[in-house]
């Protein structure tokens, strides 16, 4: 590139400004450094939720769950995905932030371009890692409702088939092949309809998959025998997933906006925000009973929210009486208060027969039937508060 070539895409900007507007290639008004402060305040929260987990779960049980590893899994991969793209905000302050019509053409480089598009590739992976932890830990805490299993079932095969998809989707249309660069692949039409009209659907899926995965244990929580400001606690516990929800649509919205002004650069940066916002969140939200019972433990006033061995001897109640109920019309090999216990023993550390406190019976099972379930156990010696058996920790 000669002299005055290079010149010339130095003082010509990668768009033409809306009228009125003069570019600014010195003191650009530009998002990098806001953009950059959020990614990383994400990604130590996300830090911190697992951490809370996997110390619980050691503290509690030595047995991690696959949900557990899924996790893990998923933190290290968002480590990674989360600093390569803030290196990508520092090492490319002119592209990443600005509006396009202040970029000159000459600071949109191939190199930059590969950095995106592994950005690009990554995401579909690690979205994927988030969301199977979660699934799982449905699958795991509400495994007796077979209802609630055939969601996250097909919940799993659904978003492992979308995530493929458009793994494989970005890699056909935006992998340079034949010698050419990524800065040629991903300005070609293939690519541009891939990263425009197709990523919008994609967005759109992705938004519907983070609602979908809202609503699975909603209904087993409002069928729980629960007073109502612990049910609205429970709750409040897995809505912590509306943020993951409103990173899809806000990642909707910018691709929209991305179509309909053409200030790619500006627009792709809230993107790719929107992708750390939505990994790192959804990863928080695997955890959040787990940090809930964190903080009924060390600060007893904050909301008053149950941990998941509260919840989950609150789950085995109401299976014990169903199945109780059940059993004077017919006999069964194992009950449904036996299964859930023994799915459910490695979060609640303790048996149907210490639930009743050295004889004590907690209000979640003051009726008979509970009692005459609890009379084969043998509680353990010496007495047990509520709040100790209520508090027992979860990972």
């Amino acid at each position: 590139m000669n002299s005055s070539m290079a010149q010339k895409l130095a003082t010509t900007p990668a768009l033409a400004p809306p009228p009125g507007v003069v570019p600014d290639f010195v003191h650009p008004a530009s998002i990098n450094q806001e953009v950059l402060i959020i990614s990383a305040i994400c990604l130590a929260l996300m830090m911190l939720f697992v951490t809370v987990r996997v110390c619980s779960k050691m503290r509690h049980t030595s047995t991690f769950g696959w949900d557990d590893y899924a996790s893990i899994f998923a933190m290290f991969g968002s480590i990674g995905y989360t600093s390569v793209f803030i290196a990508t905000l520092r090492q490319y302050p002119r592209v990443v932030g600005p509006h396009q019509w202040d970029i000159p053409i000459i600071a949109i480089t191939s190199s930059y371009a590969q950095r995106v598009e592994i950005l690009a590739i990554f995401y579909n992976p690690l979205c994927l890692a988030a969301k199977l932890s979660l699934y799982l830990l449905y699958l795991r805490i509400f495994n007796p409702s077979v209802r609630t299993t055939y969601l996250v079932y097909i919940g799993i095969t659904f978003t492992a088939v979308f995530h493929t998809a458009s793994l494989l989707n970005n890699v056909i249309s935006c992998t340079p092949r034949g010698g050419h660069t990524f800065l040629e692949a991903v300005a070609t039409p293939k690519c541009t309809v891939s990263a425009i009209t197709v990523g919008i659907v994609r967005a759109a899926i992705n938004a519907l998959i983070d609602f979908f995965m809202l609503y699975i244990p909603m209904p087993v929580v409002w069928t729980l025998q629960l007073p109502m400001r612990r049910k609205i606690g429970v709750c409040a516990i897995f809505m912590t997933g509306l943020l993951a929800c409103t990173a899809g649509i806000l990642s909707l919205y910018y691709r929209v906006q991305y179509k309909r002004t053409g200030d790619r650069f500006y627009n792709q940066a809230l993107m790719l925000l929107m992708a750390v916002v939505e990994i790192n969140i959804g990863i928080m939200c695997g955890c959040m009973p787990a940090f809930a019972s964190f903080c009924r433990q060390f600060l007893p006033k904050l909301w008053g929210l149950p941990s998941l061995g509260h919840l989950g001897t609150r789950i085995k109640s109401w299976i014990s009486r169903q199945s109780l109920l059940s059993k004077k019309k017919s006999s069964r090999t194992l009950s449904s208060s036996e299964y859930v216990e023994y799915n459910l023993r490695d979060d609640i550390h303790i048996t149907l027969g210490s639930v009743t406190g050295g004889g004590k019976v907690p209000a979640v099972g003051r009726s008979s039937l509970v009692g005459m379930a609890t009379q084969q156990y043998q509680p353990a010696a010496g007495p047990r508060s509520t709040d100790q058996l209520g508090g027992v920790g979860w990972a």
